[in-house]
This record gives structure tokens, sequence and C-alpha cells, in this order.
């Protein structure tokens, strides 16, 4: 399935991603990303779900679907409108969840609405 990952973008947990990525139930084709998250300069660390994500999927050859935060920047999308494309290309989604992001909470209720298969993995807090 073509599977929109999402949750922290400071989480840091390469391990939690791949159990959640694992977990889930079924097959992933696709991850449908728009690489929220960054790589700290000085110790090459990848931090956020998506990123680990893109790396989960480049270890097993799973394809990546990128939807571009750069066109947000210079005005010409919004997060809605990326979010809207996002879900009416994929099949499933997957969000790594600490209970109390909002914008994940809103990313599950969205896709439950377009009738995507939906998977929360409940992110174990430290």
């Amino acid at each position: 399935m073509k599977t929109i990952i999402c949750g922290n973008n400071y989480l840091s947990s390469f391990q939690e991603v791949k159990t959640a990525l694992e977990t889930c139930g079924f097959s992933i084709s696709e991850i449908v990303s728009s690489s929220q998250g960054f790589v700290c300069p000085e110790t090459r660390a990848v931090r956020g779900v998506e990123k680990l994500a893109e790396l989960w999927a480049n270890e097993r050859g799973v394809s990546i679907k990128l939807f571009d935060m750069a066109l947000e920047k210079i005005g010409l999308d919004s997060t809605h409108l990326r979010i809207e494309r996002m879900m009416k290309y994929a099949d499933a989604l997957v969000a790594v969840w600490d209970m109390q992001c909002l914008g994940v909470y809103d990313m599950i209720e969205q896709a439950t609405r377009c009738g995507l298969t939906v998977f929360v993995h409940v992110q174990h807090q430290k």
C-alpha cells in the first residue's frame, strides 16, 4: 500500500518508527512523505518520523513519493492542499503519535474521513 507516515518532527528513535511500520498489519509498497524532520549537521543524527521512515524505506528498497514542502515556502501551495494531495494519492496512513500532538490527530481524522486504512502506533514516552 502507498502509505503516508506522520508523527513528531523531533522524534529520534529509528526503532520506534521501524516498529510502527513493521507492525501496521499491511504491506507497504511506497512511503508517502513531505520529508519533514532534519539531519543534525554536526552529528548526522536523523530526527523526525518522516525522515526516519525514509531511512527505513531506503534500507528495504521501498520506494518513496515526496510531496515537497518547497512550494509552500515560496507561497505556491498550502499545507492543507499538500495534505489533501497526499490523502488522494495514498492508500493508508501510519501515525506515530504521542497522544498529544494535534497535527498528528488531525492527520488521523482526515485519513479516516478519506477512507484510508489507518494504523496508529502510540509512541513510547521517555
